[in-house]
């Protein structure tokens, strides 16, 4: 007696079954995902309270873990001619969203940066352990390097 089971290939049912085990992402779906370029460019172009176009793509100086930006805050003249440019550099953790310095060793930290950001976290799935778990110093923190004042 014949059944359906036994006439079925082996390697047909293998096929199903892999089809259909969980995956390593569908264990862990409160996995937050990374932060996009246009997450962080919005994140810094918010936080500064400028244009989009103010905010720019500047190189990664070795620090492929973070985002970096250069924001054009504006020139400004004086009588005789002279004018100087406020341009600013910063970088943007892509898997936190924590605002660098990207010139020398600073974390950026206000009340309102860290509003935007905790909407931001909400957005990308990130808990406040998970966020404490990733935390990692910014580009150009290695000893050595130079260390800026807190605000």
């Amino acid at each position: 007696m014949s059944t359906v089971a036994s006439s079925i290939p082996v390697a047909a049912v293998l096929l199903v079954l892999a089809i259909g085990a969980p995956t390593q992402a569908r264990c862990e779906p409160n996995e937050a995902r990374e932060i996009t370029y246009n997450e962080a460019h919005d994140l810094l172009t918010a936080f500064l309270k400028v244009a989009p176009l103010a905010v720019e793509q500047s190189g990664d100086v070795g620090y492929k873990e973070f985002y970096f930006f250069m924001a054009d805050m504006g020139t400004s003249c004086r009588p005789d001619g002279l004018c100087v440019g406020d341009l600013r550099y910063y970088a943007v953790d892509r898997r936190t969203g924590d605002v660098w310095s990207s010139v020398i060793c600073r974390q950026i930290a206000t009340p309102a940066l860290t509003r935007l950001q905790a909407g931001l976290h909400k957005r990308i799935g990130l808990t406040k352990a998970q966020y404490e778990g990733l935390k990692r110093p910014g580009p150009l923190c290695e000893p050595g390097m130079p260390r800026g004042q807190r605000p």
